[in-house]
């Protein structure tokens, strides 16, 4: 005390003397900060639990300040050596001379950190995080041992919410409250930095081959490790999620982008390719209706014949279209409508010859139908586009072709021939007759021509008259 009085005595301060005297030690304390009453205040200082102090000897308040003075001093020295909170509100507390007086110093109440907003800039790791359940659970407990409560975006383009849900009620809110804001950003940034995405540029001629291959690819990944966005319009595929997964399947995908952009290399170089057609019918009914479509379908490959009779198709075009313009076809082929229609010798005689096509079909008003009498067996095969056609044809060779039977018990054998050669030599390719024994004739005509075939039939038949036979009429 001797030194620190002579050396200020000798030396000014600030070009001020300055005077040192001894004071008594204090064993009050200057309060801030609380708005409190003196009697709560004092009996805070007075709980050894919640303040570590002491027996108060009395408690001075004023406007903005309370001067609490303890019976020992020790419990002085403990109330200063750590912070203070009372509902909620740090309290400031300085050591107080009654020489010096009331000690003014700033004063900041504890106040609720205002929300942080986290703007993710890579939109796909965001729709990765939005979309990962388990994921954003485990964020939120994260924040939430921080004292932190995240509000997530209804759109990728709009920033993370942090609000404060600390208690100021509750022992060194005031510390707490002020650290917040760092804490809870190193939180959220360090569970970001995990995750990334990356994007690939996919050429728009193996988009629609590249979309088929790499769903199966989508289908196995789990969707709270990685996710892969397609996006035709921008011609991008976008993998999100855990760095590691990330860069695992970016390889995958690039081997598959590579492996497609061969196949299109290959898809551009021309080949030809044939179909064998193995029955007169698949040709009609592909002339008739498909090979139009075929062309519209696959409007890059050429479609020819070798010549009209021909049973092959030719196919010029790349490999892939070529390929399914033959798969195409051949399940339109197989589809086709078909039936077996039995029918007797004499009416499948009339429909493989040339006149039978015309009469029936102009009766089915353009519609297709096609039948092949050619075989073995008393059947005919139709074929149509649509099964009710068959149906129809069907009916319409009732109308078309007659069938009849006659008895020829009384007809004389040169008489019965001479007519029928004569009503085929009239009516050529009209008329089929069938002689299944000596006594029926079984016979089909065309309607057109019935009534004059059955009249000359109907003149065959002899009739006795005594012992007298009527001489027999032939047209001519």
């Amino acid at each position: 005390y001797t030194a620190i009085r002579k050396h200020c005595t000798c030396h000014p301060m600030l070009d001020q003397m300055v005077q040192v005297q001894k004071v008594p030690q204090s064993r009050s304390i200057q309060v801030l900060g609380f708005s409190s009453t003196l009697q709560l205040l004092e009996l805070y200082f007075e709980n050894t639990k919640r303040s570590d102090g002491g027996l108060v000897e009395s408690t001075d308040g004023h406007q903005e300040h309370a001067i609490v003075t303890f019976k020992d001093k020790s419990t002085m020295d403990r109330i200063l050596a750590r912070e203070h909170v009372l509902n909620g509100q740090k309290l400031i507390i300085k050591k107080y001379f009654a020489c010096l007086g009331v000690l003014t110093g700033p004063y900041q109440p504890a106040v609720t950190p205002s929300d942080i907003q986290i703007k993710i800039e890579d939109p796909a790791v965001m729709a990765f995080i939005v979309k990962a359940s388990n994921l954003r659970l485990s964020i939120e407990a994260n924040l939430r041992e921080a004292g932190c409560r995240v509000s997530w975006p209804e759109r990728v383009n709009t920033p993370l919410i942090l609000q404060c849900t600390l208690n100021k009620k509750t022992d060194g809110y005031y510390r707490a409250s002020k650290a917040w804001g760092g804490n809870v950003n190193q939180i959220i940034h360090s569970l970001l930095s995990k995750y990334s995405s990356e994007r690939i540029t996919i050429v728009s001629g193996i988009w629609d081959k590249f979309k088929a291959r790499v769903n199966k690819m989508i289908q196995k990944q789990d969707p709270e490790k990685l996710t892969i966005t397609l996006s035709k319009s921008e011609s991008l595929c976008v993998l999100a999620g855990l760095k590691s997964q990330v860069t695992k399947v970016l390889d995958q995908v690039k081997e598959l982008v590579n492996a497609v952009t061969i196949e299109y290399e290959l898809s551009k170089v021309t080949f030809l390719d044939k179909i064998q057609l193995d029955e007169c019918w698949q040709k009609r009914v592909l002339n008739y209706h498909e090979l139009a479509n075929v062309s519209r379908l696959y409007p890059r490959v050429e479609i020819e014949s070798a010549r009209p009779e021909s049973s092959i198709i030719f196919l010029r075009g790349c490999s892939d279209d070529i390929q399914r313009a033959k798969r195409y076809v051949e399940n339109f082929l197989y589809a086709v409508p078909r039936r077996v229609l039995p029918v007797s010798v004499t009416t499948k005689t009339l429909l493989i010859g040339c006149e039978s096509k015309d009469p029936i079909l102009s009766r089915m008003n353009g519609r297709f139908v096609h039948w092949e009498a050619s075989g073995e067996g008393h059947a005919v095969c139709i074929y149509a586009l649509d099964e009710g056609d068959i149906d129809r044809w069907i009916a319409e060779i009732g109308h078309v072709i007659k069938e009849h039977k006659k008895n020829i018990d009384n007809i004389l054998e040169n008489d019965l021939r001479r007519v029928i050669a004569n009503l085929e030599h009239r009516f050529p390719g009209r008329l089929s007759v069938l002689r299944n024994n000596n006594s029926e004739l079984e016979f089909s005509v065309f309607w057109d021509v019935e009534t004059d075939v059955l009249r000359m039939f109907n003149q065959l038949t002899r009739k006795d008259v005594g012992f007298n036979k009527k001489k027999l009429f032939y047209p001519k």
